[in-house]
């Protein structure tokens, strides 16, 4: 069956120069598309930063410095931006969608706060927005004012309860400074007290991790679609002949299928050698360091997948006998398969029972499969055993439907 083998490679190696163009071309449009989706997620309002501004008595150098403070020590520096700006520049702004809201301080705010009494203070934001600025506002009235009631009422209680057991001016001031501080401190490191777990939009990726997996094993399956002009097959005379003389339709199969994975996986590697050198793709991936360390397990994993595609590929070409039919099976297989897969789409966007079902897919699986390189979480074990398992079935598959077209030939 050497030979046999031989004459399938040289076949599809025939094909090379149309499928490298094209493989080219869907690379170009596709990481073009990607780096558009990932740009247009990025741009989107819960990923800026959230410009507020502060209006009113802002002239006290307690502001100042409160607002020195929140803007270098706070964490909240890295997801809000506070501005002073005058009352009429703040609702321009806002008006103009510079800003997302903003606070207006009454007249002697912090006179009056220094001696126990808290005004209150009026938060603008645009009406109707039902959006995460609405998220934001109900967070941070709530915020701020356990923080301003509590702390006062615990620094003012201490100095009372002092006061009414006589403790001398001078200790009693200092035991009131010593408390305000501890406020302090525990409102800059109230986020010790939570635990932060990046759950990313699916399998711990984060967008633009996903779409780099997804889009691969989608470009993965697109090329294969070239090879319908010699998969497809009018007149089986020639597969007829073979078996009757000893060649077995499994042998044939596995020669087929062996000369397009060979074609294929050297189409793959082209890719990958494109996208080492796209600028806009190694941005989306990360730094120099971390695209050298994840070439080698990214290639191991692109070839296991091209090993399953090429199963899948040769399955759906036995499946008919025209050119036409060919071709559109398998471009209509590759979109069903992809949406449902949640290579478009982020999958957590789908209902459950897509979800669950994406799971049993073989693009589901790959996609699953390509996410290990960025996740830990991800299963290898369970991703090889479902790929073994439909690369099986498609090559079982195509002998079974060779068979059947061999055996109506000969009746």
């Amino acid at each position: 069956m050497k030979n046999y083998f031989f004459l399938q490679l040289k076949r599809q190696i025939k094909l090379l120069p149309l499928v490298l163009t094209v493989t080219f071309v869907l690379f170009v449009g596709i990481s073009t598309i990607l780096t558009l989706l990932i740009n247009m997620f990025n741009s989107s309002e819960d990923q800026q930063l959230f410009k507020i501004a502060i209006s009113g008595d802002t002239d006290s150098e307690y502001i100042g410095l409160g607002l020195t403070a929140v803007q270098t020590i706070d964490d909240t520096r890295f997801t809000i931006e506070f501005l002073e700006l005058k009352e009429e520049e703040a609702k321009a702004a806002l008006k103009s969608g510079n800003i997302s809201a903003y606070v207006v301080l009454p007249e002697n705010f912090i006179d009056n706060a220094i001696a126990g009494n808290v005004d209150k203070i009026r938060f603008v934001t645009t009406a109707g927005d039902r959006g995460i600025t609405t998220m934001l506002k109900n967070e941070l009235t709530t915020l701020i004012t356990d923080m301003v009631v509590y702390s006062q009422k615990g620094t003012y209680g201490l100095n009372d309860a002092l006061k009414d057991n006589d403790t001398p001016k001078e200790e009693r001031w200092k035991l009131v400074d010593d408390i305000s501080i501890e406020y302090v401190e525990l409102v800059f490191h109230r986020n010790d007290m939570i635990k932060e777990v990046v759950i990313g939009i699916s399998d711990g990726l984060s967008t633009s991790q996903y779409y780099l997996c997804g889009m691969t094993v989608l470009l993965l399956m697109l090329i294969g679609i070239p090879f319908a002009s010699v998969c497809v097959r009018r007149d089986n005379s020639l597969e007829s002949l073979l078996v009757s003389r000893g060649y077995s339709v499994r042998r044939q199969i596995l020669s087929e299928y062996f000369a397009h994975f060979c074609i294929l996986t050297g189409v793959a590697l082209f890719m990958t050698v494109c996208i080492r050198y796209m600028p806009n793709i190694i941005e989306l991936i990360g730094n120099e360091d971390l695209i050298s360390e994840m070439s080698i397990p990214f290639v191991l994993r692109i070839i296991v997948s091209v090993a399953l595609l090429s199963a899948m590929n040769i399955f759906i070409f036995e499946l008919v006998d025209n050119l036409v039919s060919g071709v559109l099976l398998h471009f209509f297989t590759v979109l069903a398969l992809g949406y449902v897969s949640g290579l478009f789409y982020p999958i957590y966007s789908f209902p459950a029972v897509i979800q669950k079902l994406s799971c049993l897919l073989p693009t589901g699986i790959l996609r699953s499969f390509m996410s290990g390189i960025f996740a830990d979480e991800t299963s290898l074990a369970s991703c090889v055993l479902g790929i073994m398992i439909y690369l099986f079935l498609f090559l079982a598959g195509t002998a079974v439907l060779r068979h059947r077209k061999l055996a109506g030939n000969r009746g």
